[in-house]
């Protein structure tokens, strides 16, 4: 765990602690901030800044998931500080609040649980429908089926309280969305689940009180506003983090990629060795039993990496691999390697579908199938350099490393070679 997940943590905990406590203390004070209508202005405004900010991130980067979620609660802060401009039917304040807080939970399930796939129109259509849906029942509901709403929205079973006027069973619903983006999403995605917790969370209050004063009044506005002026930090880290992973890291085996190895280098002493790593005769592997077995191959081989080396592993290109040794001398890191390939040659892996099988299955059937596991072993070859007076560049390492593997391979496979031992 990073520091700055550890910071986030942090951070949302003690938010989470001490917003009661802000509340406590300035809720009674914001008449008189009221009255200073260009104070008041400015901290109406600063969530718009805040959220419109995380958009334009969230185009940037090219991450879906996070503009539709920045994007919701961007429409539930319009509500809540416009809602007296809403002339809709006999709809009031807490009718909508109440729908709010059952709806966002569900429509962030809908919306983070699909893929963060680049923007397309498909991608665009139903994501806003999924959102407009939500929002839209929020307002149907209360005025259109007004006997329902009171017995699912605003009847109090668990929790009677004047403090509590959402509906109890929310909490219910809470860990229904935790469970099912927990088991959705990837390791690499926790801070999207903390954000959204934290997120959710700081909704819940701005709904509840807007549930319990029931008008929009310059107090709640700028309790809300508070609120989510603290609930643009938290998007902005998410997408920061979503950036970096989809900058620096692989996104099949979630390694370091070969821009972050060039971004460190320079940390490295000038006794670092470079060792490049590729599986033997791997065209030939993905030709006998498809693209979808040679993505599972790679990501079998960088969990034996990051398993057995002592030191990080990075995904170079399509089928290629690195292991920096830092402060190793050159016998140690060879007989190392040598280790590392020798357990490798001896592991199963598991082919889940024959040639037959394969060419036979759909789509979408391809699941259906009852087929028996084939296990085959695999070989790798390695290409090791070392820095020198001479070789001192991460191009160089590189080139000689690539040099030494090529080598390694021509003798047939399954061998570690040095570039200082190669004659020339």
């Amino acid at each position: 765990m990073t520091a700055n997940k550890i910071l986030l943590y942090i951070s949302g905990a003690l938010l989470l602690i001490i917003l009661p406590i802000i509340y406590k203390i300035v809720y009674p004070l914001f008449p008189l901030y009221a009255d200073f209508k260009t104070g008041y202005d400015i901290i109406i405004t600063i969530p718009y800044i805040f959220i419109t900010l995380g958009l334009f991130v969230a185009v940037r980067i090219k991450d879906s998931r996070a503009f539709w979620n920045t994007l919701l609660f961007l429409l539930t802060y319009i509500i809540l500080i416009n809602f007296q401009y809403i002339q809709f039917s006999t709809l009031q304040l807490s009718d909508v609040a109440q729908s709010l807080s059952v709806f966002i939970p569900i429509l962030i399930i809908l919306i983070s649980i699909r893929s963060a796939k680049k923007f397309s129109v498909k991608e665009f259509i139903t994501q806003f429908l999924i959102v407009a849906s939500g929002i839209a029942l929020s307002f149907i509901l209360p005025v259109y089926f007004k006997a329902f709403f009171n017995i699912a929205f605003s009847s109090h079973i668990f929790i009677n309280h004047p403090n509590w006027q959402l509906p109890d069973y929310i909490w219910f619903l809470l860990i229904i969305m935790y469970a099912l983006l927990y088991m959705k999403i990837d390791s690499n995605s926790l801070p999207l689940l903390i954000t959204v917790t934290i997120l959710v969370f700081l909704l819940f209050q701005c709904f509840n009180l807007a549930a319990i004063i029931n008008e929009p009044t310059h107090e709640v506005k700028l309790y809300t506003a508070l609120l989510y002026s603290g609930m643009g930090i938290f998007p902005m880290y998410y997408m920061l983090f979503s950036y970096n992973r989809k900058e620096f890291y692989d996104n099949l085996t979630a390694l370091p990629n070969e821009k972050y190895l060039q971004k460190i280098f320079k940390k490295f002493n000038n006794e670092v060795s470079l060792s490049i790593i590729e599986i033997d005769h791997f065209e030939e592997f993905v030709d006998k039993y498809g693209k979808e077995e040679g993505a599972n191959v790679l990501r079998f081989l960088s969990s034996h990496l990051n398993t057995e080396s002592d030191v990080g592993a990075y995904r170079l290109d399509s089928s290629k691999f690195a292991l920096v040794y830092n402060k190793v001398n050159s016998d140690e890191v060879l007989w190392q390697l040598n280790s590392i390939r020798e357990k490798l040659s001896h592991k199963k892996f598991i082919i889940r579908k024959s040639q037959k099988d394969r060419q036979k299955s759909g789509k979408y059937d391809r699941g259906k199938l009852e087929i028996k596991p084939n296990d085959i072993t695999f070989t790798i070859s390695v290409g090791i350099a070392r820095k020198s007076e001479s070789i001192n560049t991460y191009e160089q390492l590189i080139k000689e490393a690539l040099y030494a593997l090529k080598s390694a391979k021509s003798k047939g496979g399954n061998r570690c070679l040095r570039a200082e031992d190669i004659t020339y």
